[in-house]
């Protein structure tokens, strides 16, 4: 196990190297790993742990990450465009440029 800081989640490991990727609900997603909710770059143990950075993970969520400003509050993801799970997921998909998997039916 490395011991190099990592920014994106505040963890000491090893950084994320360009073969890595993580795949979720029919997308494959790659480096650079976004945040869900605001956008933020995040590694891809915290992308595939909960597919948010911590501040928005624990609701303490601010667009732009730098400091703390009223107009950067809001109630829902600005890609959000309805409360279809797949809807939301694929427009998201969409914004970071991830792989569409082809359905395999077994």
């Amino acid at each position: 196990m490395s011991n190099d800081f990592c920014p994106a989640c505040g963890g000491h490991h090893e950084p994320d190297t360009e073969e890595v990727y993580v795949d979720y609900e029919g997308y494959r997603f790659r480096k650079p790993f976004k945040c869900m909710c605001c956008g933020k770059e995040i590694c891809a143990r915290q992308f595939a742990f909960g597919r948010c950075c911590g501040p928005c993970d624990m609701g303490a969520c601010q667009t732009g990450n730098r400091a703390f400003r009223l107009s950067a509050v809001h109630e829902q993801p600005e890609w959000i465009v309805s409360y279809d799970r797949q809807a939301t997921i694929d427009k998201f998909a969409q914004a970071v440029g991830a792989e569409k998997l082809e359905a395999v039916i077994q």
